[in-house]
């Protein structure tokens, strides 16, 4: 997993990786979709939880079946979400996402989320 850290008191900016961390990426600046979460214990959360360790702004999607149970055990605070540094992933936005084809997909979901300040379209 990529892992962050910061020199407390200092102001300065993250050191990205460290010894035995995995692969020292800076993704700061850079917006994750991460399509098919449905818990904390898939790909899908590991691949979110990794990018936002290296600085990534995290977008998850998820199918309709699972919308409300992920959205009650996010907002419950059952997910692990504490990050290397201590802090708690931030997650953009939550959509729902239908399998009607994946570039219908990325449009819809570039589409929605102009509305939160990211350009998926960059």
């Amino acid at each position: 997993m990529v892992m962050m850290t910061m020199q407390q008191g200092q102001g300065q900016e993250p050191e990205v990786g460290a010894a035995g961390a995995g692969l020292p990426i800076d993704m700061r600046g850079k917006r994750v979709f991460v399509a098919g979460v449905a818990d904390s214990r898939g790909y899908g959360w590991a691949i979110a939880k990794a990018c936002a360790e290296a600085g990534a702004t995290i977008l998850l999607g998820t199918w309709p079946p699972v919308m409300n149970l992920f959205q009650t055990t996010l907002n419950r605070g059952v997910l692990d979400r504490v990050l290397s540094n201590g802090k708690k992933m931030e997650i953009a936005k939550v959509s729902v996402i239908e399998s009607d084809g994946t570039s219908l997909l990325i449009r819809k979901v570039v589409s929605e989320d102009l509305s939160f300040g990211c350009d998926f379209r960059q």
